[in-house]
C-alpha cells in the first residue's frame, strides 16, 4: 500500500527575492519588493547612468490551478505581449512548440500558427455567393435542436451528445457564467438544461450513465477546460501589441499555453515605475524579481522526496515517484517526467530543460549486454 505523505495541509508557499535573497511567504512578497533595500540600491545604480528611462510594469504571474508556482516580473511597458509569451515559454512552459494566447477582457491575443501562410485564392474572383440572412440557424444546429427535443426518445449517449451540442451552439454566454462556479451549482444548471432542452424523460435523467456524464461535464466546465467555447464574442488579435496598449496597473488577465494539454496562468499588473530597463544574462528584457521556492513533492510509494512524476496526470502531487521507486516502476519511455519548478510539471513532454537520460533503463540495458557477453564467453569455452 502506498505510503504517501500529504504536505498540503501545512504547506505555505514561499519565494526568494532576487535582490536580497530573502525568503518570504507568497502574500508578503509584493510588499517586500516595494521596500527591499537591495532592490532600491540596484535601481538607483541603474538610474544613475546615461541610459534612457522608460515606463516599466511589474507583473505577478501564477498557475491558475497550481498557484504554488508563481513569479514577480518586471518589463518595459513598451515591450510586446509576444515578448512576454516568449519569456513564459522559455521560463516555464515550452515543450512542443504549442500555440498559446493571452486573454484581456474580451480581447484574445493569440500566437500565429507555425508554418501557416494565408493565401487568398479567390481574391480576384467576384463574390457570387448570396449573403446569409441574419438570424438564420445553420442546418446542423436545426438538426441538433430537433434531436434534442424533449419528446424524442434518446439513448444516454445521444442525450449527452445533444447537451454538449447545445453548449457549443446556443449557450456560449451561459457557459461563461458557469465557469468558476461551485461544482454542485454547475451540475444543477446542467440538469435543468437537460430536462428543458434535451430530454424531459425523468427515467433517462435518473440513469447512472447520464448522471455520471453530467457530473464529468460539470467538472470540465468548473476547471475551465471548455472556456474556449465561450469566446464567440471575443475580438481576436495577434500578440504583436505593446503591453501598455493592452493592460494597465490593476489589470488582471490570463494566458493559456497549449490548447490540448493546457497550462493556464493568471497575471496581474501590480505596479509601474520610471526607470532603466536592465537585461538579464540572456539579454531578455523581462527580469525576474522573485520566484516561488519549489513546493515539496513526495513519492507516492515510500514518502521520500520525489524526482519524477507520471506523465498525463494533472494531480502530480499524488503521482510522484522517487528515483528508486521510479526504477522499480512499470513506467518507461517518456511516461515519467522530472519534477520541475513549473505549473507545467508532468504535462505533455515538459522537462523544464532537464535532460531525461532514462539512466535506470540504460543501466538495465548495460546489465543485459553484460549478461549476453558472459553467456557468449561461456559458450566459447
Amino acid at each position: 500500500m502506498a505510503k504517501t505523505k500529504s504536505t498540503s495541509a501545512q504547506f505555505v508557499s514561499t519565494g526568494i527575492c532576487n535582490f536580497c535573497q530573502g525568503e518570504f511567504e507568497k502574500p508578503r512578497m509584493s510588499q517586500h519588493l516595494k521596500f527591499c533595500k537591495q532592490r532600491k540600491a540596484y535601481q538607483e545604480t541603474a538610474n544613475s547612468t546615461d541610459a534612457e528611462k522608460t515606463r516599466l510594469f511589474q507583473l505577478f504571474v501564477e498557475g491558475r490551478y497550481l498557484p504554488m508556482y508563481w513569479l514577480h516580473l518586471e518589463m518595459p511597458a513598451s515591450a510586446l505581449l509576444e515578448d512576454l509569451d516568449s519569456f513564459l515559454r522559455a521560463m516555464w512552459l515550452e515543450c512542443c512548440d504549442h500555440l498559446s494566447g493571452f486573454k484581456v477582457g474580451k480581447i484574445a491575443y493569440s500566437s500565429p500558427e507555425p508554418y501557416f501562410e494565408w493565401v487568398d485564392e479567390e481574391q480576384d474572383e467576384p463574390d457570387t455567393e448570396q449573403p446569409e440572412a441574419e438570424n438564420v440557424v445553420p442546418d446542423e444546429v436545426v438538426a441538433a435542436t430537433d434531436a434534442a427535443s424533449p419528446q424524442a426518445k434518446l439513448t444516454p449517449d445521444e442525450a449527452i451528445g445533444n447537451l454538449v451540442e447545445l453548449l457549443y451552439t446556443e449557450y456560449r454566454a451561459y457557459l461563461t457564467d458557469l465557469i468558476g462556479q461551485p461544482l454542485e451549482e454547475i451540475e444543477n444548471k446542467l440538469l435543468d438544461l437537460f430536462t428543458t432542452r434535451v430530454q424531459s424523460d425523468t427515467t433517462l435523467l435518473g440513469s447512472p450513465e447520464v448522471q455520471k456524464e453530467i457530473h464529468s461535464l460539470a467538472h470540465v466546465i468548473e476547471i475551465g477546460l471548455m472556456e474556449s467555447l465561450a469566446q464567440a464574442d471575443e475580438e481576436n488579435q495577434y500578440m504583436d501589441v505593446e503591453l501598455e496598449k493592452a493592460v494597465q496597473v490593476g489589470t488582471k488577465f490570463s494566458y493559456t499555453y497549449d490548447y490540448g494539454s493546457s497550462t493556464y496562468l493568471t497575471l496581474k499588473v501590480m505596479a509601474e515605475r520610471e526607470g532603466v530597463p536592465v537585461k538579464d544574462e540572456d539579454g531578455d528584457l523581462v527580469r525576474i524579481l522573485a520566484q516561488n521556492v519549489p513546493p515539496p513533492m513526495v513519492c507516492r510509494e515510500c514518502g521520500k522526496p520525489a524526482t519524477h512524476v507520471i506523465a498525463g496526470y494533472y494531480d502530480v502531487t499524488e503521482n510522484a515517484l522517487c528515483e528508486e521507486c521510479a526504477k522499480k516502476s512499470e513506467f518507461r519511455d517518456g511516461m515519467l517526467l522530472p519534477v520541475v519548478n513549473s505549473p507545467r510539471v508532468g504535462v505533455c513532454a515538459y522537462t523544464g530543460g532537464v535532460e531525461m537520460a532514462w539512466e535506470f533503463e540504460e543501466e538495465e540495458w548495460e546489465e543485459d549486454e553484460e549478461d549476453e557477453e558472459g553467456e557468449g564467453e561461456e559458450e566459447g569455452e
